[in-house]
């Protein structure tokens, strides 16, 4: 791609993140894959779509700055995780979150662990995250997650 059409995209990119709207509830059920998925109403309920919907694309493929599948970077999974789900958080990249989210102390299941440059959701007991190119969309215990990646903010609807 030509250095000059690059810098327009990004601008045009970084103007998109910038001009955040509150998170907006899709009233109409999403398809992912052929399959209707239901927007759900309570934060457990929300949680429980997104972790499933995280899980589902396990084994999938990364692909730095892709936005909309099949093979995701990671802002553009957690992203797509909450959209299939019902709810708009706004396209993010990793290093331009809260977004419509909110900043929280404690992570509970369904929440976005952020560090600068990488994001993943949160299960309960560890993460599901689009990794990297050689790995892909994986799932991984605190452990690992907190040894390569860790977090250093937490954020939630």
């Amino acid at each position: 791609m030509p250095e000059d059409t690059k810098k327009v995209l990004e601008a045009v990119f970084h103007k998109h993140l910038n001009e955040q709207q509150p998170a907006k509830k899709v009233e109409e059920p999403k398809k992912v894959e052929g399959k209707p998925v239901q927007a759900k109403s309570d934060s457990q309920d929300l949680a429980s779509c997104v972790i499933n919907w995280a899980r589902s694309k396990v084994g999938g493929c990364y692909s730095q700055s892709s936005r909309w599948g099949p093979c995701y970077d990671c802002s553009a999974f957690a992203y797509s995780a909450y959209k299939a789900c019902g709810y708009d958080i706004g396209a993010q990249s990793s290093g331009a979150y809260p977004g419509n989210m909110r900043s929280v102390s404690s992570p509970q299941p369904g929440d976005i662990l952020w560090k600068s440059g990488h994001v993943a959701i949160y299960t309960g007991s560890g993460v599901v995250h689009a990794e990297n190119e050689r790995t892909g969309i994986r799932e991984r215990d605190m452990n690992y997650f907190n040894s390569y990646f860790g977090y250093t903010k937490v954020y939630r609807l």
